[in-house]
């Protein structure tokens, strides 16, 4: 496959998702909550899950119009979320993407509220969006749009995932019982999970983003019903197969010290063996799309470990 030519596509993509996002998250705020919001979002974001939106509505046969809205209402998501899992009662991290994390320029109290400005905006955006004759979306599609970004944002997947995430590194305390008066007690420590329940912690996490964002390609673009789920399999095995590479870097980085990932659960080695499975899997999910798919094949090889 020509690499070159698919990072111009990956540029290409990217700047119409950027044009997009500048454009549709005009709406009125306050000053302070507009900065922080944009420091989030515009920083140095790679646009991955919206550019999977749009080469998923290709390979399903339909245009890049329709599907800008719903590529922008998952980035604002994904970018809700990272405030919110940097905040000192998540993960407490100072820097995200190479600067200071929104919480430490604009305090907690903005930074949980801007997260939770970009999350509602993204459903905004997608109604917005849908009204709008240069992104006109059928009343039916809209509807599933809707539902399926709720559902991966929500407590079955995102949210859902990283309370999992919490009770399976330890860091969550016992339930208070407020009638009986009991004090909170103490973080108690767990037993190391297995690979097992850290895949599917990750498939909360990470890949309930992923498959919406291939699922909605394919929602908009008027697609079956089997090429729908084909493409959500495609969203899971490259959402896997991302989250394990990242860990993996993490970890030779020495930032994956402490942090509930794969790599510390199994050797390594077997973790880079699992997450080029998943790869080759998500390869094979758009085997039904043939040439259609080629950009969704191209994205995987970009984001193996030789990509």
């Amino acid at each position: 496959m020509n690499q070159a030519d698919f990072r111009q596509y990956l540029a290409s993509r990217t700047g119409a998702v950027e044009a997009a996002l500048r454009e549709l998250v005009r709406v009125p705020a306050p000053d302070r909550l507009r900065r922080a919001m944009e420091y989030s979002l515009f920083g140095q974001g790679k646009r991955l899950r919206p550019v999977m939106v749009l080469a998923a509505c290709e390979a399903a046969g339909g245009t890049e119009g329709p599907a800008l809205p719903p590529a922008c209402a998952v980035e604002l998501v994904h970018t809700y979320s990272l405030i919110h899992d940097d905040l000192p009662a998540l993960d407490d991290d100072t820097y995200r993407r190479g600067r200071y994390s929104s919480h430490v320029v604009f305090g907690e109290a903005v930074a949980l509220l801007a997260g939770d400005a970009l999350l509602t905006l993204a459903f905004d955006v997608l109604v917005r969006g849908a009204a709008d004759p240069r992104y006109a979306t059928p009343a039916d599609r809209l509807v599933a749009c809707v539902t399926e970004l709720a559902q991966a944002a929500g407590p079955a997947g995102m949210v859902g995932g990283q309370v999992v995430d919490l009770e399976l590194s330890g860091r969550l305390p016992p339930d208070r019982d407020v009638e009986a008066g009991d004090a909170p007690a103490g973080r108690t420590p767990v037993q190391k999970p297995g690979a097992d329940l850290v895949l599917d912690m990750y498939l909360r996490k990470t890949g309930s983003l992923f498959r919406c964002a291939a699922r909605l390609g394919a929602i908009v673009a008027g697609a079956a019903a089997e090429t729908v789920d084909a493409l959500g399999s495609f969203g899971d095995h490259l959402g896997l197969a991302f989250q394990i590479l990242d860990d993996l870097a993490d970890l030779e980085r020495d930032h994956g010290r402490g942090a509930l990932s794969l790599p510390l659960v199994m050797d390594p080695p077997a973790a880079r063996a699992l997450a080029e499975r998943h790869l080759a899997l998500a390869v094979e999910a758009t085997a039904p799309l043939g040439e259609a798919a080629l950009r969704l094949r191209q994205l995987v090889a970009h984001l193996g470990p030789d990509g």
